[in-house]
């Protein structure tokens, strides 16, 4: 799976809360991985799914558009906690070369539309 960077809040490009668009038409949310989801955002993630922790910065348009939905859980450290399945795919992991503290979700690209709504 190929990944194509969209934004991010650093500027290594590798290190950091990121989010990708992939050519599988689903999104990459790399972010800081969230030990106790349902403690720190009241969610609780299937079994089969990961959460990761980014600044609401990187989908600012998806929350004001929807607010607080099931995806999108704001934090009050001005992240955001959002879950899915793990990214397995070993091409997009290898591109993303996770440091220990991160992991990648995979999600739907329409559940952030606003966020992709100009990317080509």
């Amino acid at each position: 799976m190929k990944l194509i960077r969209v934004r991010g809040n650093c500027n290594d490009e590798k290190t950091c809360p990121t989010l990708y668009r992939t050519d599988h038409h689903t999104a990459v949310i790399q972010g800081w991985t969230v030990a106790s989801p349902r403690t720190s955002s009241g969610i609780s993630p299937a079994s089969d799914e990961t959460a990761v922790e980014i600044p609401a910065e990187l989908v600012a348009e998806a929350l004001a558009t929807n607010g607080a939905s099931n995806l999108l859980r704001p934090t009050d450290r001005g992240t955001v906690v959002i879950h899915g399945p793990a990214v397995t795919d070993p091409e997009a992991l290898e591109q993303l070369a996770l440091p220990v503290e991160e992991s990648a979700i995979e999600v739907p690209i329409h559940l952030l539309s606003e966020v992709f709504a100009h990317v080509e």
